[in-house]
């Protein structure tokens, strides 16, 4: 898979309860999204040669208040490693609010 942006749903009876996002960095310019302001942003020159290529940058991950606790992020967040193991991203980088 060579998206500019992977995208994760959780679903309940047809009901979107939780997703998150995650972009491949050397696919930023595809989405007109500015690279070396989110590689200064996270410091990605720190992982070496495995950037741009072999990052990505995750964010917009949210279950709703009433499906948490029951391992639904974490089967999102599963099913978005296993897809960047596969399309060979080595690091990731969390975009998160507290």
């Amino acid at each position: 898979m060579d998206l500019s942006a992977n995208l994760f749903m959780a679903l309940n009876h047809n009901e979107l309860v939780g997703t998150i996002r995650c972009n491949y960095t050397k696919n930023l310019e595809l989405e007109n999204l500015d690279l070396d302001y989110y590689a200064k942003q996270y410091q990605m020159e720190k992982v070496g040669d495995a950037h741009p290529l072999y990052t990505s940058i995750t964010g917009r991950f949210m279950v709703q208040s009433n499906f948490r606790g029951n391992g639904i992020g974490l089967k999102i967040i599963q099913a978005l490693y296993k897809q960047q193991l596969l399309d060979g991203i080595k690091f990731d980088f969390i975009d998160a609010e507290a």
